[in-house]
């Protein structure tokens, strides 16, 4: 049996409740990595895929969304619903990019981690067929449980 720590608590737990647990700390910027590193792809072929003259423009998807007012933003999740310019596709991924980096750092981040989860399912909706492979959907997933 170990030695009650100063709360009362056995100590490995005494050492969870000072401060974020170091694994989990760890996995965190583990994750980190691998947003960075899946933003860094996704910018290198943004144009090609989604881009205004890309295999499967963004703006398509948007402009035939306009003429079926029935489907929500809860069926197309995407901060992209206003605009959808390579611009602002361009934008969004260099914004990607920082929260992960963030996230590296430990600069706040589980709200870095919800921001940086949001925007890549935003660019999985967008981009329909060329994120919908395992590797996508496990980082969106292990971003909302982290």
């Amino acid at each position: 049996m170990t030695a009650p720590a100063a709360h009362g608590l056995p100590a490995p737990f005494a050492a969870k409740r000072r401060g974020v647990d170091p694994v989990a700390r760890l996995f965190q910027r583990w994750l980190g990595v691998v947003f960075v590193v899946a933003w860094v792809s996704l910018g290198v072929q943004l144009d090609v895929l989604i881009g205004s003259r890309g295999l499967l423009p963004a703006t398509e998807l948007f402009e035939a969304l306009k003429e079926r007012p029935e489907v929500t933003f809860f069926d197309v999740p995407t901060i992209f619903r206003l605009r959808a310019s390579d611009g602002a596709l361009h934008a969004g991924v260099y914004i990607g990019l920082v929260l992960g980096v963030c996230i590296v750092l430990g600069v706040v981040p589980r709200l870095a981690l919800a921001a940086s989860t949001f925007s890549y399912l935003s660019y999985a909706v967008v981009a329909r067929t060329f994120l919908s492979f395992q590797w996508d959907n496990l980082i969106i997933e292990c971003g909302l449980l982290a």
